[in-house]
């Protein structure tokens, strides 16, 4: 098991994430209060039913056929070759082309007119990842293909759910980004 994966042993499951008071945490704090009560002083429920909530697909990662054939030598020559390291458990394999990873045709006709030739390493082994619905830290290098990585299995999970509310973060995934964005929104003068 890795240090950055801590799941049960069904890692589709959120259903089995629970903690002994149904909100997540599992913090051994107790108050000396013996019952709970929430700031106007009603009691606040001990467990969530996580049946009753909406469902949702987080898994749209098919294997392609080419993919699917690569012997685990293979596998590893090419993540050795793209310089692609992991972590973790059932790791899925990289794609090796735009074509294996099943994006819609007008998505690979957009990357295709763009000049693309083949996914950077943090595509070929992140878009598998994320279409899996798996959790997945990516570190590589300014103009990697690394917002590209996470935007497009993003909209593929927004596009593919049911309406139910927030579906996807806005994530920054720099430092420098982080600031600049910070200072856009909270000083908008100074931009």
């Amino acid at each position: 098991m890795s240090r950055y994966d801590s799941r049960p042993a069904d890692p589709g499951s959120y259903r089995d994430r629970r903690s002994d008071s149904g909100f997540g945490g599992g913090s051994n704090y107790r108050s000396s209060s013996s019952s709970r009560r929430d700031s106007e002083g009603k009691e606040s429920p001990r467990k969530v039913n996580l049946d009753d909530l909406t469902p949702f697909e987080k898994n749209f990662y098919v294997e392609s056929p080419s993919i699917a054939a690569m012997t685990e030598g293979e596998v590893e020559e090419y993540r050795l070759r793209r310089e692609i390291t992991i972590e973790g458990r059932d790791v899925p394999k990289p794609i090796k082309s735009f074509h294996d990873i099943g994006f819609p045709d007008y998505v690979l006709q957009e990357i295709e007119k763009a000049g693309f030739t083949e996914p950077t390493p943090i595509q070929a082994q992140g878009w598998p990842m994320a279409l899996k619905g798996r959790d997945l830290i990516g570190i590589a290098e300014t103009g990697s293909g690394k917002t590209i990585a996470y935007l497009l299995p993003a909209i593929v999970h927004v596009n593919a759910q049911p309406i139910l509310g927030i579906s996807a973060e806005k994530l920054i995934h720099s430092r420098v980004y982080a600031s600049s964005y910070f200072v856009e929104q909270y000083f908008p003068l100074a931009t």
